[in-house]
């Protein structure tokens, strides 16, 4: 099981969405930025939201498509919290792309 908080330095908050939020970190290990998902603090106590949350890192992982983000990474936090790491990929949000009247 990796050790979140000697492998990864938070640097700041991306994005929330109904399920999670998405922080930047730093990997010290590969020397890169990633994004990391956490479930939310909402659901972090309901198992069905855990597990699903966890198969959700593990299905991705397997997948290899030009329109999919890569998996690096996945654990649980020492407040229980389940987290994966994934490629971070710099672009415009949806919000935004629709606001420039993108399809």
């Amino acid at each position: 099981m990796t050790d979140f908080a000697a492998r990864y330095v938070d640097r700041g908050l991306l994005g929330q969405g109904g399920m999670g939020e998405v922080r930047c970190v730093y990997d010290r290990v590969l020397d890169r930025e990633v994004a990391q998902k956490t479930l939310r603090w909402s659901l972090r106590d309901t198992p069905r939201a855990r597990a699903r949350f966890l198969a959700e890192a593990t299905m991705t992982a397997g997948l290899a498509h030009p329109s999919i983000v890569p998996v690096y990474d996945r654990g649980v936090l020492p407040d229980g919290a389940p987290w994966y790491t994934m490629k971070r990929v710099l672009g415009q949000t949806l919000a935004e792309a629709q606001a420039a009247g993108l399809p």
